[in-house]
């Protein structure tokens, strides 16, 4: 599936339509089918889409499905489109012209050309925009929107103090067990997402790491510890004043030396160093 094919099945939106995008809801996929494949979307171990509660996940499907307009309903309801793309486009290419497939893309082109959904630095909002560089890199093998959605997703993680969850005891008292477990999770990923990145384009580093504290990350520890490996070099070379294009060398090096002792158990790295 090219990212081209989507653009032009999702020029459904004409211009006077997009000049009115702020009164367009999003749609939510049939129950149903978001019940489906919910359950194994998961059990998924993939640290890209781990991000979410079982029970917070499920609890906000029925308040959503119950009442469409509820708080944060629309994100939800994006999310839920994503959900459902990633878990077909596992199993096969997503067609554009597929009749079940179309009315989740035009709810998710409707989103990007409405960004007002996504731009206040609430939980579900990250996770959202998570699963947009997912599907990007997934579906349109497009690093470059799969990177512009991650760094919109770091930026909201920064503004919600997502990493101060694990080291700020105020903070962490007005979440439930199972609130901080999702926080986790999701700050986990896109720690984890972030540095690779760093390695395999070259990129800035997007959500400053803060590593010492956090002893109880464990969804993922050989990607985790790989991650905080990578953190420890960049830091080191930034402080040395090596150039950007040898840190990367330096970085792709790294990475290749501690594969070895940090392989995955999924054989999955998340990138290619090239």
């Amino acid at each position: 599936m090219q990212f081209d094919c989507i653009e032009q099945d999702l020029s459904f939106y004409s211009d006077a339509t997009h000049a009115a995008q702020s009164d367009i809801r999003i749609s939510l996929p049939p129950k149903q089918l978001l019940s489906i494949v919910l359950e194994s979307f998961l059990k998924d171990p993939d640290y890209t889409t781990d991000i979410f509660h079982h029970q917070l996940v499920y609890h906000a499907m029925d308040r959503v499905y119950k009442d469409p307009s509820s708080p944060n309903a629309e994100s939800w309801a994006l999310c839920f489109n994503l959900i459902v793309l990633l878990s077909l486009g596992k199993e096969h290419p997503l067609d554009c012209q597929d009749p079940f497939v179309r009315p989740m893309l035009q709810a998710v082109q409707s989103a990007v050309r409405n960004w007002r959904l996504l731009m206040e630095p609430r939980l579900i909002n990250i996770q959202t925009l998570s699963l947009y560089a997912a599907l990007a890199e997934q579906g349109y093998t497009n690093e470059a929107l799969g990177g512009s959605f991650m760094a919109q997703a770091c930026v909201l993680a920064r503004e919600a103090g997502l990493q101060q969850t694990f080291f700020d005891g105020a903070v962490s008292s007005c979440l439930s067990v199972s609130e901080m477990d999702e926080w986790r999770k999701v700050y986990q990923s896109l720690y984890i997402r972030d540095r690779y990145s760093m390695i395999a384009s070259g990129s800035l580093i997007s959500l400053e790491g803060a590593t010492a504290g956090v002893t109880h990350v464990s969804d993922h520890p050989a990607h985790w510890e790989l991650a905080k490996i990578q953190d420890k070099v960049h830091k080191a070379l930034s402080l040395n004043g090596i150039s950007h294009s040898e840190r990367r060398n330096i970085h792709c090096a790294t990475f290749a030396v501690c594969r070895h002792s940090h392989a995955p158990s999924d054989g999955k790295y998340g990138f290619s160093p090239r």
